[in-house]
Formats: C-alpha cells, structure tokens, sequence
C-alpha cells in the first residue's frame, strides 16, 4: 500500500499537455519561419532596387570622370557611358556599357559592357514619361563623357527632354504588391528615389 502511495503521487506531464507544448512551438515556429521569409523577400526586392539605380547612376559616375576603358587591349575614353534596359517576356536585363562601338549612342555588341543585371518574375519594371504614358522597350540611357550630359532613347527614338524633363521608372514585386519608383531627370541626368509615384 506504502508502493502505491508513493507511484500516485509522482509528478509528470499528461499526453495532453505534451501534445499542447508541441503545438504551440509549431504555430510560434510557423510563424516565425513565415515573418523571416517575408522579410527576406523584402530585403531582397530593396537590394535589387539599389542595383537598378546604383546602375543608373554608376554610368553618369563613369562618364562625369571620364574613366577610361579597355577595348580591343587598349584604354580608350569613350564618348558616352550608357545604361541599357531590355525586357523579354518577364525577363529584364539591365546593362551598364561604355559605348565605344562602332554605332554611336546605340548600344550594340562592339560596346563594353561593365555591368549586367538580370530580374526574372516577380520583378517588374515599367517606364512611364511626364504625361504617364508608356515608354517602348528597350530604353537606353546615354550619359557624355567629362559633363554627363543625358540623352534617352525609347526603342530608339530621342525622348525630348523639353516635352519630358523627367520619366519615371516602377520597379515592383507582384507577389508581394510592393514597389518604388526612380525618377531620372533629363537635364541633369540625375537618378532619385521616390517612394510613391512623383508629381512633380
């Protein structure tokens, strides 16, 4: 009776209260994975962000000081450094080139290339001008060596800087429904942040 006594009183966790603390950690755990994936998607989209006006504004960097370039094993200081912006689908490709080629503020295979920077879906990029309209594919940005003067093509085609003195660049995640603009003005050619849509 003594051995009875003694076993009853013993302390212990119930099968329910084990399975309790398992599902606690498992909803704290799943939320806790959940928050660290959405924030890494956030840091990832603001990283790549960057990259697209840290390119912008590496080309005008190149050509305000003139860095010289080697092509074909020599340096040469190229006329113009550019930034080319491609779309495929839902692919785009960012290129930062000095243009050195054989055609001059046109981006060709001759030209080169310093930088690339390839975004894949859910990124997406939408260049709109002053009045919000649509700019055509590909859109190149053409900076002149030692003053960094700015020329902009849209499919080849000069944008008018006295019609638009600035156009407006949407980079967006879908999936997550975030997004921030670059403003890049024409006179000065530079490249700014906006987190809304300018209104300038």
């Amino acid at each position: 009776m003594y051995m009875l006594h003694l076993i009853s009183k013993q302390k212990g966790f119930t099968l329910i209260e084990v399975l309790l603390v398992i599902a606690v950690i498992g909803i704290v755990s799943t939320a806790a994975i959940s928050s660290y994936v959405d924030s890494t998607r956030t840091f990832t989209f603001f990283e790549r962000y960057q990259a697209v006006i840290g390119a912008i504004r590496s080309a005008r960097s190149e050509a305000v000081t003139s860095k010289q370039v080697n092509f074909n094993g020599e340096l040469v200081r190229p006329d113009y450094y550019g930034v080319n912006f491609a779309k495929n689908n839902t692919d785009y490709k960012i290129t930062v080139f000095a243009d050195v080629g054989s055609k001059p503020l046109e981006f060709d295979n001759t030209d080169v290339v310093q930088k690339e920077i390839n975004l894949k879906d859910p990124y997406a990029m939408t260049f709109t001008n002053m009045s919000n309209l649509s700019l055509e594919w590909p859109l190149n940005i053409f900076y002149e060596t030692e003053t960094g003067n700015v020329e902009s093509y849209s499919k080849g085609l000069l944008l008018d800087y006295l019609k638009n003195k600035y156009y407006t660049l949407k980079f967006e995640d879908k999936n997550k429904g975030i997004s921030k603009y670059i403003v890049l003005f024409q006179v000065s050619g530079l490249a700014e942040e906006f987190v809304t849509a300018p209104s300038l």
